[in-house]
């Protein structure tokens, strides 16, 4: 199964707060900073070089510590020549040269063009932001921001506790890149030598099992190596996985790694622009979306000074933002909220959008009870997912954040930014539907039914409603296997299902039990009605032709008794079903108490 999952908003979000941090509190707000680079790249006296580099160091200390705060655990400056002067992390590690290892310093420095993207250095593998360094005209190196994969896995470990990450890379990106000390940190993977995971990044033996069993799987493996975004599934010790693949390249255009996430099927959330629940990075992305607008309104309130940079950041992010003030309505929105809501710029213009695009307000829901304006009014952030509607119509869902605006303490508007996640709405409704069906026959699988019954046996026991349920076995069904070949089985399987789904109430309930099992709940219903429900079932099956063979079932009925473990009602049922079998087959059994009955003796 092909799915489009996007990181897209995810690693932008991370490009613009690096690109805020670089524009701001390096190249304008540490202009003592930068001086002491190009101080240092003049002198051709080593020693002051060095005691320069030392001052640089302490002087970026504080600044440095603050971005460790988001995740940003790396600031490394480059002369102009391609070599290293500065790494924050390494400060003892300098002078080395990055031409044939760094292909992004290369570009950077040669073009005066800032970069960002993925790569794997010397040190480390990460994401990584890069600008060219110009004083009065004159180019004098770069410096980049790094987002580590090391830190970045432990973020995803901490918050995705029902998702496990894991980062391959490339061998040949590790072995002719990082320093000889920090290579002993990785092994060949299970999926072949191509690829490289840390030694310490698989510690649960579940998630083992699921490499291994991936590591065999020769589809899975092409996918692997190729530059494909996927969603994958496997059936592991009859639990259903989700593997979602995200591949990133380095600036040559190469495959360098890979990310992935495996969740069993009840725990899928979209990890994946990439979302979790929230946003495929989920938390991260969240968070990272939340940094965000506070840096967009910062900037806002100061826009007369960074207009430009207001500007830069807002046309080009990949997310709507819209500004609104209380009686004033809207008084700014970005091009891509725009292009969602397919409106302009001036038709919402000093509206409430509330009115213009809140899905829940054509339910009659007013301004004071929306629930954005509820959590604003109460000084909290608003995050959830929203039904929001164009300008047409038509209506597509939003992951929202919204933040409240005080001035003086008085709630004065909100600040707003939103994502189409329609895509991962459909998938998440895949998702649902591949966890609870069984897979061949499109009925609910076992695991779903026995939630249900559960709900049903709540229900019983406190008096609201009572039920019955019919165990059916198709008669030689091993017989039709081993005649006919397993095609022909689940054809079988199939039309029976079928016939059952269509046949039935539309309250009642049917799913596959295992094999060539079928499990019915008939609620509000008692025994006698069970009867006559399984026998209109045994008597339409035995009359049915299925590529020219006859197949018969046998059933097995029985009552729920208030109070009573689930677990002793099906076994009752089970026990009539194979009291049927024992009596010839094509028959129906009903079990009460401890007696058998046969069905003519009920109808």
């Amino acid at each position: 199964m092909e799915e489009k999952i996007h990181v897209d908003v995810s690693i932008k979000n991370m490009e613009y707060i690096m690109f805020h941090y670089i524009e701001h509190h390096l190249l304008k707000e540490n202009k003592e900073a930068i001086n002491f680079f190009a101080k240092a790249i003049k002198t051709s006296n080593k020693k002051k070089r060095n005691r320069i580099r030392k001052e640089l160091y302490y002087k970026l200390l504080p600044l440095y510590n603050e971005l460790k705060k988001i995740g940003i655990t790396q600031i490394h400056f480059h002369t102009k020549d391609f070599k290293s002067f500065l790494r924050m992390d390494k400060p003892e590690k300098y002078g080395d040269d990055l031409r044939k290892v760094r292909a992004s310093v290369v570009y950077v420095n040669t073009y005066k063009k800032p970069w960002f993207g993925f790569e794997i250095g010397k040190s480390l593998p990460g994401f990584r932001y890069i600008v060219p360094i110009v004083i009065n005209g004159e180019h004098i190196g770069s410096v980049e921001l790094v987002w580590r994969v090391k830190d970045f896995y432990r973020f995803l470990l901490e918050t995705h506790e029902n998702e496990y990450p894991i980062f391959l890379l490339k061998v040949f990106e590790i072995k002719e890149k990082l320093f000889t000390e920090f290579k002993k940190y990785y092994a060949i993977s299970p999926f072949g030598r191509n690829w490289l995971l840390k030694k310490d990044w698989i510690t649960k033996k579940q998630v083992y099992q699921i490499i291994q069993k991936l590591s065999k799987d020769k589809k899975f493996l092409k996918f692997l190596n190729s530059d494909k975004k996927i969603g994958y599934y496997l059936n592991l010790n009859n639990k259903i996985y989700s593997v979602v693949k995200i591949p990133f390249k380095n600036i040559k255009g190469e495959l360098c790694a890979t990310l992935m996430f495996l969740a069993e099927d009840n725990n899928i959330k979209l990890t994946l622009n990439i979302y979790k629940r929230e946003l495929i990075f989920g938390s991260f992305g969240l968070i990272l979306s939340y940094l965000l607008i506070l840096i967009i309104y910062h900037m806002y309130l100061k826009i007369k000074k960074e207009r430009n940079l207001f500007k830069t950041l807002t046309d080009t992010l990949e997310a709507g933002i819209y500004i609104v003030k209380e009686k004033e309505g809207i008084i700014f929105v970005n091009p891509m909220a725009l292009k969602l809501l397919g409106y302009s710029f001036e038709e919402i213009r000093r509206k409430e959008p509330h009115y213009i695009f809140h899905a829940d307000a054509l339910g009659g829901v007013p301004l004071e009870e929306c629930p954005v304006i509820k959590t604003l009014k109460k000084g909290e952030t608003f995050k959830a997912d929203i039904e929001l509607i164009r300008k047409d119509g038509t209506k597509f869902w939003a992951y929202m954040i919204a933040t409240p605006l005080f001035e003086n303490r008085k709630f004065i508007g909100r600040m707003t930014i939103f994502i189409n996640i329609t895509e991962r709405k459909q998938l998440e409704e895949k998702l649902r539907s591949m966890a609870i069906t069984d897979p061949l026959t499109g009925l609910f699988n076992r695991r779903h039914v026995f939630n249900i019954l559960k709900k049903e046996k709540s229900k019983a026991d406190r008096g609201i409603s009572s039920f019955c349920i019919v165990l059916i076995d198709i008669d030689n069904f091993k017989n039709i296997n081993d005649t006919y070949g397993h095609d022909i089985g689940d054809e079988v399987l199939i039309n029976i299902a079928s016939f059952l789904k269509k046949n039935l109430r539309a309250y009642d309930v049917v799913a596959r039990w295992g094999g060539e099992e079928f499990l019915v709940i008939l609620p509000n219903i008692n025994i006698k009605g069970a009867a006559i429900s399984a026998e209109r079932i045994r008597k339409a099956i035995e009359k049915m032709d299925i590529s020219g063979i006859k197949t018969t079932v046998s059933l097995g009925v029985t009552c729920y008794k208030p109070v009573e473990s689930l677990n002793k009602t099906i076994k009752r049922a089970d026990e009539a079903l194979y009291e049927a079998k024992k009596q010839g087959k094509n028959k129906i059994i009903i079990k009460m108490k401890e007696i058998f009955y046969d069905v003519n003796e009920l109808l």
